[in-house]
């Protein structure tokens, strides 16, 4: 928070909350706070979870997280955007609830993904993306690019503003020494700092 009561105009971004390890319910609340006391510049990145022993531990193992992140995903985005939420899914049952404080303007959510076929479905469905290589190859980080691209192009106008943050801290050596000697690369156009 005191990024936020430092600056004016600077985005503030989380990475990664790990949504099948959270309660939506608790987690909406937290998060409007959070948004709140940062002057409404959150912007809130969540994944599925890339580490078997984190999400195993917390009860959710590795290979049940896609169901349960789009479930969790799901009730987040209602519970942000609307009053009265109640809800009958696989992981998610409760009856009506409204989320307080509302917030007061829209909240951000920035999916995180590793993989190509991830980057592509975020961003064709009208969200920002948060990636990092983890070490691989520049190969990786290009086709992140192209999958990050070709998900914006398909979700035409809803994509014109959308944003690629790619965590450099991350990447290998060699993907660090090969951007750099390619300025034209699409990884030379990444911003933010996400990890």
């Amino acid at each position: 928070m005191k990024i936020a009561a430092l600056t004016k105009r600077v985005e503030l971004i989380t990475a990664v909350v790990v949504l099948p390890i959270r309660d939506m319910r608790i987690l909406a609340g937290e998060i409007v706070q959070a948004h709140m006391l940062t002057d409404e510049r959150l912007v809130v990145g969540v994944g599925r979870g890339a580490f078997p022993w984190e999400t195993a531990r917390l009860g959710t193992p590795l290979e049940a997280t896609r169901e349960k992140f789009d479930e969790s995903l799901a009730v987040l985005q209602a519970l942000l955007t609307r009053e009265e939420v109640s809800w009958d899914g696989k992981y998610y049952r409760f009856d009506p609830i409204t989320i307080m404080p509302r917030p007061a303007s829209r909240i951000p959510l920035m999916i995180a993904s590793v993989s190509p076929e991830g980057i592509y479905h975020a961003a064709r469905r009208g969200y920002q993306v948060q990636t990092t290589p983890l070490g691989g190859t520049h190969e990786l980080v290009l086709r992140q690019v192209e999958a990050f691209r070709r998900g914006k192009a398909e979700a035409g106008r809803q994509g014109a503003g959308f944003a690629w943050r790619c965590s450099a801290g991350s990447m290998s050596r060699a993907t660090r020494a090969t951007r750099g000697a390619r300025s034209s690369s699409p990884t030379s156009t990444t911003s933010g700092s996400t990890t």
